[in-house]
């Protein structure tokens, strides 16, 4: 087994490997050493020293092994996934009866159906870069959720944005004027923080957990009675309802300290009396608490909270109101009719204090006058300005009638049509302005004819395809903004209100996508870079100018409805809340048999 070659042995390499027992070398009874003896004197480098099969220890080796022993199945799995490739490619479209996802979804680019990452841009790009309808292409539902709920965190984003400024500049003040980085006290009690409590809940619970200490520790301080109502029931603390109780208790003597039971304006809390001589109020502000004292009745089992306010209503129920009421008397001031500020209030807590109680009470419908422009057929919403019968009247209309075309969506199926008119109006006080926000008045161009509605007229509706569409980049084509004031946009919620409750009643996206454009024109021109957001004193000129002042009700309630209008529709639903003037939801109950005897009704 040993050859020399000049004079040098060499090892005779063995003419085989062991792989099994079975194929070992022979006994040693041959004549063969034990195979122990081997493995230092015949095995190459490599081998696995301790295993006598003689098994390559290397990775390769044990993959050819794996290979050599499996590769039956292994051509069967092949195989069936060749085949099953194939017919993916022959039929992309085949999908399951349960999964609505195509299989492109991500291919589509949803990057332009979202773009508040770059806002503010350059203003000629913001006005030529109007975002697309989702309905412009064809997505599918998971699609569409994915950007609504990209659009909602973008609001988010932005009420943080507002309350940063606010932290930053004017903790605990009433008001932020986020340019001038400074606060303002109106009233004294913090009212951007509690007016925008339950907004916060929503939105995002660390700003409502610092909103919430700051509530708690600050005593005496006077509040949004709305707001901790709607906070109470949303997070359950018993001291928001603690402090919802003692501010009723101090509201209650302007109610019962007047002698017509129509509410004096303001009162003097140390003494309970009016503050001045009050002869007036607006009739807005008259059933302005109609919605909280009859909920704090419902969950304090008290009945004097609901009674003064109903002791109001009862003194307060005709068919089309003026803007002021006598208190003394009572009766109405016949001068100055609209459903503006001071008087469309009036309608809207008729409407929701009867969705409250789940139409425990009679609800009596309100009339108005309407005009229509031209070219568009748009409908406009008249006022008065004098006696009903003898006044002169306006061809005017406030961004604030917007919220009526809410009321009308809540309060009856009939309403709904004028609601969609009156939403569509007031979406084109947006859109035929430059800047995308609807000054504060408009007054129609042209105006084609006037309709005064009456119970026959209500009967046949106004055909929604009879209004024309208007082209982007189409400025001031069917309305002129009213001098001086009248051209200031103060970022409010009214139209946006419209807009999320008929996309919760109708389904129709039109409404959060008229919703996003306003967002997107409120980032570009209204946001403030150190922190907060600005009306503007001109909404109709280029480039406009901030009028350094962020109002309460932009976190209170334009962020809400924004907010709400994008998220998904299982927050907060429609028939298990009533909103009031101020946006903050209280739930609707049925009023108790037991208490029902104790309480005045209409």
């Amino acid at each position: 087994f040993v050859k020399t070659h000049q004079n040098k042995p060499t090892k005779c390499l063995l003419p085989f490997r062991s792989t099994s027992h079975a194929d070992a070398l022979p006994s040693h009874s041959y004549g063969w050493p034990k195979p122990s003896s081997l493995k230092s004197t015949y095995r190459r480098h490599g081998f696995d020293e301790d295993d006598l099969k003689g098994y390559r220890k290397t990775r390769r080796a044990q993959l050819n092994r794996f290979l050599r022993n499996n590769w039956m199945p292994l051509t069967i799995s092949i195989v069936i996934f060749a085949i099953v490739l194939i017919v993916r490619g022959q039929y992309p479209k085949l999908k399951t009866d349960t999964d609505d996802t195509p299989t492109n979804d991500a291919n589509i680019d949803l990057t332009p159906f979202d773009d508040s990452f770059k806002l503010p841009m350059h203003p000629d790009l913001f006005n030529h870069n109007y975002p697309p309808f989702l309905s412009s292409m064809k997505l599918s539902e998971s699609q569409k959720k994915k950007v609504w709920n990209s659009r909602a965190k973008a609001v988010a984003r932005a009420f943080s944005h507002a309350w940063e400024g606010y932290v930053d500049f004017a903790w605990g003040k009433d008001e932020l004027n986020p340019r001038s980085k400074t606060g303002k006290n109106g009233m004294g009690m913090g009212l951007m923080i509690v007016d925008s409590l339950d907004s916060a809940w929503l939105i995002n619970k660390t700003i409502y957990e610092r909103s919430y200490n700051w509530i708690t520790k600050e005593q005496g301080l006077i509040r949004s009675l709305g707001a901790l109502l709607s906070s109470y029931h949303l997070s359950k603390e018993v001291a928001l309802l603690k402090e919802a109780v003692g501010l009723a208790e101090q509201l209650l003597p302007a109610f019962t300290s007047s002698l017509s039971g129509v509410p004096f304006n303001s009162i003097n809390f140390q003494t309970g009396k009016p503050n001045g001589d009050q002869r007036n109020i607006s009739t807005a502000a008259a059933l302005s608490l109609q919605l909280e004292f009859k909920y704090l009745t419902h969950i304090t089992n008290d009945p004097k909270f609901w009674n003064a306010v109903q002791n109001a209503s009862n003194h307060c129920l005709i068919i089309l109101v003026p803007k002021q009421v006598d208190i003394s008397k009572p009766k109405f001031i016949d001068e100055d009719f609209n459903l503006g500020r001071d008087s469309g209030g009036y309608y809207e807590y008729l409407v929701k204090q009867s969705l409250l109680t789940k139409n425990s009470e009679t609800f009596f419908a309100q009339q108005s006058l309407l005009l229509r422009s031209d070219p568009s057929n748009l409908l406009y919403v008249r006022g008065i300005q004098g006696p009903f019968a003898k006044g002169i009247k306006t061809d005017q209309m406030d961004q604030s009638t917007c919220s009526m075309g809410a009321i009308l969506a809540l309060s009856a199926t009939k309403g709904l049509y004028l609601a969609e008119e009156l939403a569509q109006t007031c979406y084109e006080m947006f859109h035929q302005t430059v800047t995308g926000l609807a000054p504060t008045k408009v007054l129609p161009k042209d105006v084609e004819r006037m309709l005064r509605l009456g119970h026959s007229s209500v009967k046949a509706p106004i055909a929604l395809e009879n209004v024309r569409t208007v082209a982007d980049g189409k400025y001031n084509l069917d309305f002129q903004p009213e001098m001086n004031e009248g051209s200031s946009s103060l970022l409010g919620p009214e139209a946006l209100e419209t807009f999320f409750v008929l996309f919760r009643v109708t389904g129709d996206e039109k409404y959060r996508e008229w919703g996003w454009r306003i967002f997107r024109s409120m980032e570009q021109w209204a946001k403030v870079p150190s922190g907060g957001y600005s009306g503007l004193t001109n909404a109709t000129r280029m480039p406009p100018t901030q009028n350094d002042k962020m109002e309460s009700f932009l976190m209170a309630a334009t962020f809400k409805y924004l907010y709400l209008l994008f998220a998904d529709a299982s927050i907060l639903p429609l028939d298990q809340y009533a909103f009031n003037r101020g946006a903050h939801p209280l739930p609707v109950f049925q009023v108790r048999g037991d208490l029902k005897p104790k309480l005045l009704w209409l």
